[in-house]
């Protein structure tokens, strides 16, 4: 593996950030009997201090993310780890339910900061062909943190009471924070001077709504299924257990995934396997292996996407990736807190059948989404400035013509194929990442400078030739 093939060193340490985030998620749920006993209030008031986090968490993120666009990544996670620490330490101190949800409030401030700013970065501080791959690392901790924190909180809970787990939290925090200083990189690539309405047109791009509600569907029936279908059988523990295995190995195994195929194309197939899991269930749940097994593809199918679609949604916005990848850690945290009200909805009216039915019609509607999200206004007009009809058999430059069946090596010559073999060899890489990173360079710009000449141009006659033939 060459130099350039790996990812950086700085790339494993957003995961312990990532892991302090999702420790400070992940382990209320444990907490909830303790919690309970401290405060003198039922589980199922206590646990809208969930519900909180993750509603609180998804407005947050966009916003945060879009407002800081400018500012480098370290500065924005080491705030956000700031106030993770900060209202793990006032959860530590609550006296009342009030100020749980409070300190709660500052906690998914935090957590929506620090888990945006480290996706960021893992995409800056890696090459693009490996950016699925390095975005996963991050993932990873929050994958961690779902299969650890909340039986260990819910032990230590038992023995040593709430307060003991919240300063552990806070301790864990000011840890990643130490590493994030010490390990990272304090300046980022720079970023375009931009408003914040022109941040925000991230989301006009013709794929990204269609991804977001891609991902937003799924993520609520994977939370919904998380929550509520262990819960459903004989061994809910053994079932969580797996479901964390599942997404540990699936979020590795969807970034490699993403880099050597295409993110739309490996989300996709995890979503059919989704989507096949939940419509398998009620005949699965009522035996114990049958119903691990389902739990492990249903760990392993959402947290495939996971990676997969925060690649695809940072290639659509290159020039802009952190609003974009603020708004991919936005509808997560909503499908956590949506996915938790259809469970107990569907659960309580419509029992298992139900549960299973609405499990499937997510799965459905985020494939859909994903499989039709592929043609847009762009790819259908570069397809028609390349056809046979709209192509002379010769290039002004005396190049191959670029008719639909044309290969990419014919469409090179012999002159620049030497260049390119010289330049692999002194850069000690593949000649396959080398064209996948100048091809993805080059088609990102194209895509946005064609988004702009889907509205009338200003100055059309002094635009190149053949930016308006294409047009």
């Amino acid at each position: 593996m060459t130099e350039q093939s790996r990812l950086t060193p700085a790339t494993f340490v957003l995961a312990v950030v990532t892991i302090a985030c999702g420790a400070a998620n992940y382990a209320v749920p444990g907490l909830l009997p303790a919690l309970s006993d401290h405060l003198h209030l039922t589980i199922p008031v206590i646990g809208q201090s969930t519900t909180l986090f993750g509603i609180a968490s998804g407005v947050a993120s966009p916003v945060i993310g879009v407002t800081t666009a400018h500012w480098p990544r370290r500065r924005v996670l080491s705030t956000g780890l700031a106030l993770t620490m900060a209202g793990n330490l006032l959860a530590a101190a609550a006296p009342s339910f009030a100020a749980l949800l409070a300190a709660r409030l500052i906690t998914a401030l935090g957590s929506a900061s620090a888990m945006t700013a480290a996706l960021g970065q893992a995409a800056e501080i890696n090459t693009a062909s490996r950016r699925a791959r390095a975005m996963a690392v991050p993932i990873a901790g929050l994958t961690l943190a779902l299969v650890a924190a909340p039986p260990t909180a819910g032990l230590f809970a038992q023995r040593h009471g709430p307060t003991v787990v919240f300063l552990a939290l806070a301790t864990l925090s000011g840890a990643a924070l130490l590493a994030a200083r010490i390990t990272l990189p304090g300046e980022s690539p720079p970023s375009p001077q931009s408003s914040l309405r022109e941040r925000l047109r991230v989301a006009t791009h013709p794929q990204v709504p269609a991804t977001l509600t891609a991902k937003f569907a799924a993520a609520t029936a994977a939370f919904a299924f998380h929550t509520y279908g262990p819960t459903q059988t004989a061994h809910p523990a053994m079932l969580f257990t797996a479901y964390g295995i599942g997404a540990v190995i699936g979020n590795q195994a969807g970034g490699r995934a993403a880099d050597r195929y295409t993110p739309r194309l490996t989300a996709t197939a995890a979503t059919t396997v989704q989507l096949v899991t939940f419509a398998a269930w009620p005949w699965l749940s009522s035996n114990t292996v049958a119903a691990t097994a389902a739990a492990f593809l249903a760990g392993a199918a959402f947290w495939s996407i996971q990676p997969a679609l925060a690649r695809r949604l940072a290639d659509l916005a290159p020039h802009q990736p952190t609003p974009a990848l603020a708004l991919d850690t936005s509808v997560v945290y909503l499908g956590m807190g949506c996915g938790g009200a259809v469970g107990a909805l569907t659960t309580v009216s419509a029992g298992q059948g139900g549960f299973s039915g609405a499990l499937i019609v997510l799965s459905a509607v985020s494939l859909t989404c994903l499989v039709f999200s592929g043609r847009n206004v762009i790819r259908s007009r570069v397809s028609e400035s390349f056809s046979p009809e709209k192509t002379d058999r010769t290039s002004p430059m005396g190049r191959p013509a670029l008719g639909r069946d044309a290969s990419i090596e014919a469409l090179v010559t012999p002159e620049l194929k030497t260049r390119f073999r010289h330049l692999c060899a002194v850069r000690k890489r593949s000649m396959s990442d080398m064209v996948n990173d100048l091809i993805e360079r080059e088609l990102s710009g194209c895509e946005q400078q064609l988004e702009l000449e889907v509205t009338p141009a200003t100055d059309h006659d002094e635009a190149p030739e053949d930016l308006r033939a294409a047009s």
